[in-house]
């Protein structure tokens, strides 16, 4: 590789760390409603409010689809699609075609993990994983056939196969792994929820109610709690060693299941919103608000709040007049976002009291502990990537001078080949070429481990 080749490498390498750092520390927001979730009047002001904020924050808005597909993820369709999904997946595995059943089963699995957990659905999950790991194994795929039994087995410790179905060769393979899965060593998992006991669903299977101590094998586990008719979110644990969830499964449920994004709150209170903001990893929340009744027209109010601390930066309200609600709302957008955080509230003129936001106190240290979401990966290796950045700036540095310090000799040498040997000058030019062929090569290996060194040290910074 030519030393300029290096340079454009160096570059780019460079200016695409420049952009995904810049993305990567962009702030971001979440907007919500915050009321009666079933009124109209709030829902049309939320979308019409949520596209004016758009313009001004682009990317750093968070979508509401993205929003609900990360948190509770929608159903695609119901038991019985899943049940005629797995049936054709059985039929192509009999006919021999496993590609397509391979498909089939695995839509079937994720019509069930989409839906609302119930108890009457595990049977027909744990029986899509037995069939995807038969599957596999017709497939030759092997080690994945052993983790599709798996799924069920760390799940299901009482789980059977029914000899009616299944050979005794696949029988006697599924036993003599539960019999393996028994003696792994489990770390524990403790689930709890305020409130009323809730049945916990650990990735679709039905283990117990809250409070739940349960050992699993180390994994990443999808955990959902239903207490009643409500349903928590979807919470995606990675465990390595002993660890506790708790789950608030009120303020969880009260988040509409459907776009735009709203949490039902009888006093219109910004609580939920900011931890709501937490569990997203959000740097700041606007609140939308409104206050209507049939004797007076609607007053929307919009506020702004840090998650970290939990505190109101600026709000902001107003009464639309007759046909300009829209516009109204455009400009409530522009000027909830006009004052940087940290300002002052900003009074609004004509606003009444109970139709403003109440400020959130700052978070309770046990509330901080359940809830708060961990440091970023970035920030805890900032550290060895600045140390790789720094290395390979340094040998690109080297790799320049190496080729500036040979300058002198390119320009000297007479041609590409010495003259003819026993011809004057043949040993000098033969020493000359040899010289600047050891620099050439140097620079390119020094320059190629410089932007070796700048893409390691990206790679752990967002690691």
């Amino acid at each position: 590789m030519k030393p300029c080749s290096l340079c454009c490498a160096w570059a780019s390498t460079t200016l695409t760390l420049a952009c995904a750092t810049a993305w990567a520390d962009e702030p971001r927001t979440v907007v919500v409603a915050v009321g009666d979730c079933k009124n109209s009047e709030l829902l049309e002001a939320m979308t019409v409010f949520h596209r004016a904020l758009k313009r001004p924050l682009g990317r750093s808005l968070m979508d509401p689809e993205d929003v609900l597909e990360q948190v509770r993820p929608r159903p695609d369709g119901s038991m019985a699609d899943a049940g005629r999904v797995f049936e054709a997946a059985q039929t192509q595995f009999y006919a021999g075609q496993y590609g397509n059943a391979l498909d089939s089963v695995r839509a079937a699995q994720a019509l069930l993990q989409n839906m609302a957990p119930a108890a009457n659905a595990w049977p027909l999950l744990a029986r899509a994983h037995v069939l995807e790991a038969l599957v596999l194994k017709a497939m030759n795929r092997r080690a994945e056939s052993v983790d599709a039994f798996r799924r069920v087995v760390m799940l299901d410790k009482l789980y059977t196969l029914d000899p009616d179905y299944y050979t005794p060769a696949t029988i006697a393979q599924f036993e003599q792994l539960k019999a393996q899965t028994a003696k792994v060593k489990r770390e524990k998992l403790r689930v709890k929820a305020p409130g009323a006991a809730a049945q916990v669903f650990i990735n679709g299977a039905p283990l117990g109610k809250t409070p739940l101590e349960i050992g699993l094998e180390p994994g990443r586990y999808r955990v959902q709690l239903k207490q009643g008719e409500a349903l928590s979110f979807v919470h995606s644990v990675k465990l390595e060693k002993a660890y506790e969830l708790q789950i608030d499964v009120a303020f969880e449920s009260s988040l509409k299941a459907t776009p735009p994004l709203c949490l039902v709150d009888a006093k219109g209170r910004p609580d939920a919103a900011i931890r709501l903001g937490a569990l997203l990893d959000a740097a700041q929340v606007v609140v939308l608000g409104v206050e209507s009744s049939d004797q007076a027209p609607p007053f929307f109010s919009a506020a702004l709040f840090t998650v970290r601390e939990g505190g109101r930066s600026r709000q902001v309200g107003f009464k639309p007049q007759q046909g300009r609600r829209d516009e109204g709302l455009e400009r409530l957008a522009n000027d909830v976002l006009a004052a940087p955080v940290g300002l002052a509230d900003t009074a609004v003129a004509d606003a009444p009291a109970h139709a403003m936001l109440t400020p959130q106190p700052t978070p309770s240290a046990e509330w901080a502990a359940a809830s708060a979401p961990a440091p970023r990966a970035r920030e805890r290796n900032v550290w060895p990537a600045a140390g790789l950045w720094a290395a390979g700036a340094a040998a690109l540095i080297a790799g320049a001078v190496v080729y500036a310090v040979g300058e002198s000799d390119r320009r000297n040498a007479p041609m590409s080949t010495p003259p003819p040997q026993g011809s004057e000058g043949h040993d000098e030019a033969l020493r000359l070429l040899k010289r600047i062929d050891h620099r050439n090569t140097a620079t390119a290996a020094t320059l190629s481990g410089g932007v070796v060194l700048l893409g390691a040290g990206t790679l752990v910074f967002f690691w």
